[in-house]
Parts: C-alpha cells; structure tokens; sequence
C-alpha cells in the first residue's frame, strides 16, 4: 500500500466511524441491551445491563461499529471485486455485530470480577482488528 492508500483509509475509517456511532450504533443499544440480558438472565434497562453486583453501560461500541467501520474502509481500500461487495458488506456487518455480541456475552459470563473483565476486554479489542484486516486481505486475493 502507498502512504496516499494508508492517508484514505485512516480517513475513511474515521468519517465512518463517527457516521455509524451516531446512526446504527445509537440504534442498537437497546436492542443489544435486551438481548445480552435475555441471553445472560440480568435485568437490562436502556443502556444499562445489571448481573449480579455488577452494572454494565453498553454504549454505540459494544455493537460492533468500529470493527464495521473497519471491515468497510478496507473493503473500499483493497477493492473487493463489486460482483462479491454487496455480499460481503452486508454479511460481514451483520457477522460482525452477533461477534461483538458474543465477545460481550463471553466476557460478562466468564469472567468474575471487574479487573478480569476489564483486561479481557482490552485483550479483545486488540485482537478483533488483527483478524478483520487479516479477512480482508484474503478476500481481496
């Protein structure tokens, strides 16, 4: 990749990013919220997922939207051929949320205490990017 590729895709990311956080991401809280505390057994209300003595704020990120925006700027970056992108958008989107779902629900259920959560979940951040460019690159191929 050119320095001019790497300067438009941190650029897409980014004007994606804050156009999913405020659209899709606002959009999905409450539904992310009610389903983590169906599939939990917490009570959930709004934003807000209680399970045991613990509170969890599900915020515009816990829906995946910044692995989406990451998933797109590289699709756009790498031209994905056009007769697959459709496809590819909207199943890795969607693959995308119920996996950030599931990192969520993983990390609520099995681990036991806040610093454990919290490490966790930095862990988990780190390591979704990695896989995502990794997909990527393998479809443009």
């Amino acid at each position: 990749m050119s320095r001019g590729e790497y300067l438009r895709l941190i650029a897409l990311f980014f004007v994606l990013y804050i156009a999913l956080r405020y659209t899709l991401g606002s959009l999905l809280i409450r539904p992310t919220t009610s389903f983590l505390s169906f599939l939990l057994g917490c009570s959930g209300n709004g934003e807000t997922l209680v399970c045991g003595d613990y509170a969890y704020e599900i915020i515009p990120e816990c829906t995946g939207i910044v692995s989406i925006a990451l998933f797109l700027a590289l699709l756009y970056v790498f031209r994905v051929p056009r007769s697959r992108a459709l496809r590819v958008v909207l199943f890795g989107s969607i693959a995308l949320y119920l996996l950030d779902v599931a990192r969520v629900y993983a990390l609520i259920r099995f681990t036991h205490s806040i610093s454990a959560f919290d490490f966790w979940h930095t862990v988990s951040w780190f390591v979704a990017p990695i896989l995502i460019v990794a997909y990527v690159l393998w479809l443009a191929k």
